[in-house]
């Protein structure tokens, strides 16, 4: 389930996981900030073994050590067909599950086939448009519940028949490609490679005739795939890159748009308060305070100066991750709290932990 929330655990190895399924010795551990699959927690996981999307995988992986271990117990065979038979398809579904609670996409009666692979597909594709436009993943879909309590306005042309944002819905976009979406800077500053282009080019040209290099070092790949990454991104002018996020969000805003308001019926005054019943259980999913490095970086500077003001506001928004507002927090203004919940600054990006 920590996967719906985007955090990462930064060692998931086998003596790192219970029998129970329960991982243990956090370590390294962090919430992917922009959502990418390639996001890793622990910088010496320099192949991303670890990384965000491999997760799930590195957790089946371990279960299937388990099996090899039990093999004179349990015949390896067996083992192995259940756990092929059964992960995936547990994993998926509670995955799936979770998002769509995430999302607010319920409904009374229950749903078809056809009607839960809509479900899906909308979920995969507000995944990928998160991944492209480089959006915050806990503010994005804290933010969710804000548009749904719109969904009842329709924007739509009515002598086109063509579906389209209300004003309000508009201003809420505004909103989200302001504080969850990353910027021009922000982005080049995620694809910087972390070797020199010096010694990028002197080890590929090693590894052509020696291709063990690229396995001895996974930096190499990650630095490669990053490279390749920026020279795509600079094709882009920032006008057309602001312009192709707006409109890769209104089209898929219209589409949530579409199947929220299948769980809400009847009068405008009867889908405000289901709608708004809705948010409120997608607000209880949706965290607005996760700890983000600068934020723990800043705690512990001023702790070390004896000011332990941000050890203990990180201790209560912590603890109280999906409140609205926390409650008062000794030495903590009601409007210095904004910046626990908005995006790391572009320098945090160098912050590292292992």
């Amino acid at each position: 389930m920590w996967q719906c929330v985007g955090w990462c655990h930064g060692v998931l190895n086998t003596d790192n996981m219970s029998i129970l399924a329960l991982t243990i010795d956090y370590g390294p551990f962090g919430f992917m900030e922009r959502t990418d699959d390639d996001y890793v927690c622990n910088a010496s996981d320099n192949d991303g073994r670890y990384s965000y999307g491999n997760q799930p995988k590195m957790c089946r992986w371990n279960c299937m050590k388990l099996a090899e271990a039990l093999q004179l117990l349990v015949p390896l065979k067996e083992t192995k067909e259940i756990l092929e038979q059964t992960w995936d398809k547990s994993y998926k579904t509670a995955y799936y599950e979770g998002m769509k609670q995430k999302l607010g996409l319920v409904h009374e009666a229950e749903r078809n086939e056809e009607e839960e692979k809509e479900d899906i597909l909308l979920i995969d594709s507000l995944l990928e448009i998160m991944k492209e436009t480089g959006a915050d993943f806990t503010i994005t879909f804290r933010s969710l519940s804000t548009f749904v309590k719109l969904a009842h306005q329709a924007g739509d042309d009515e002598k086109k028949r063509t579906p389209k944002l209300s004003s309000d819905q508009k201003s809420f976009l505004d909103m989200l490609m302001k504080s969850a979406l990353s910027s021009y800077d922000e982005i080049l500053e995620t694809l910087k490679p972390s070797m020199p282009l010096e010694q990028i080019r002197m080890l590929v040209m090693m590894a052509r005739q020696q291709h063990f290099l690229l396995q001895r070092f996974p930096q190499l790949v990650s630095d490669l795939r990053k490279l390749q990454k920026l020279e795509e991104f600079k094709k882009t002018t920032e006008e057309k890159r602001l312009e192709n996020n707006r409109i890769k969000w209104s089209s898929w805003l219209l589409k949530y748009r579409s199947r929220i308001l299948d769980a809400a019926s009847g009068s405008n005054a009867k889908k405000e308060q289901i709608l708004s019943k809705i948010a409120k259980e997608m607000d209880s999913k949706n965290p607005k305070y996760i700890l983000r490095n600068h934020m723990l970086q800043d705690a512990i500077d001023r702790a070390e100066a004896g000011d332990f003001t941000g050890v203990r506001a990180l201790l209560q928004l912590t603890a109280n991750p999906y409140a609205e507002m926390p409650g008062e927090i000794p030495g903590l203004k009601e409007k210095d709290l904004d910046r626990y919940k908005e995006r790391a600054p572009r320098e945090a990006a160098k912050l590292c932990v292992t």
